[in-house]
């Protein structure tokens, strides 16, 4: 599945092991923030965007898409599936 160049996007690390997983915690001008948590994907943002979460292998491959949706000031959490290698998730927000 191919998408458009993210206008605006922020990255949230994660390498995914049988015992840990590593979150990095990301901020994209204190408008909103992505953390991957469990298999949760932690959205959190300050004014409403609509956007869809992308989740990338290190060549830059789209491994999954969310849907775009519109998110409302305030906590979202998103069922993210888990790679075999290390990923990078990225909030793509649409204009």
């Amino acid at each position: 599945m191919q998408s458009e160049p993210p206008q605006s996007s922020s990255s949230a690390a994660s390498s995914s092991s049988s015992q840990t997983t590593k979150i990095e915690k990301q901020r994209h001008s204190g408008q909103w923030t992505l953390n991957y948590n469990n298999g949760k994907l932690l959205i959190q943002v300050a004014s409403t965007v609509k956007a869809c979460v992308l989740q990338l292998d290190y060549q830059g491959r789209i491994l999954w898409q969310s849907p775009v949706q519109t998110f409302t000031p305030g906590k979202h959490s998103l069922d993210a599936p888990e790679a075999s290698a290390q990923s990078i998730y990225r909030l793509s927000v649409q204009q």
